[in-house]
């Protein structure tokens, strides 16, 4: 498993431990911006996510946690490690 779908799945979970989502094609909706079958496909051929799927999630986690979850520390936190990991794969692809 990668790292970026490490982070992906850990988002998931968190977003279903918080009830802000109740299913994995909602999830791929609301949260990655992709097809309600995306998250479900990531999983099953242990695929990629696309570095726009990285860059959906986290905007919309970071209004989110802006508007509903008032600056949450840990949320924060998890925010900063997707932002870290877009970096690493953009740097990736210019190399």
């Amino acid at each position: 498993m990668t790292k970026s779908f490490h982070y992906v799945n850990k988002c998931q979970r968190m977003l279903k431990m918080l009830n802000l989502i109740e299913s994995n094609y909602q999830f791929s909706t609301q949260f990655l911006n992709k097809s309600k079958h995306y998250y479900a496909l990531c999983q099953t051929r242990t695929r990629e996510p696309s570095i726009n799927s990285l860059c959906n999630l986290v905007n919309n986690i970071t209004q989110l946690n802006e508007t509903i979850l008032n600056h949450n520390p840990l949320i924060e936190q998890l925010l900063n490690q997707g932002k870290s990991l877009i970096n690493e794969r953009i740097k990736l692809w210019y190399h």
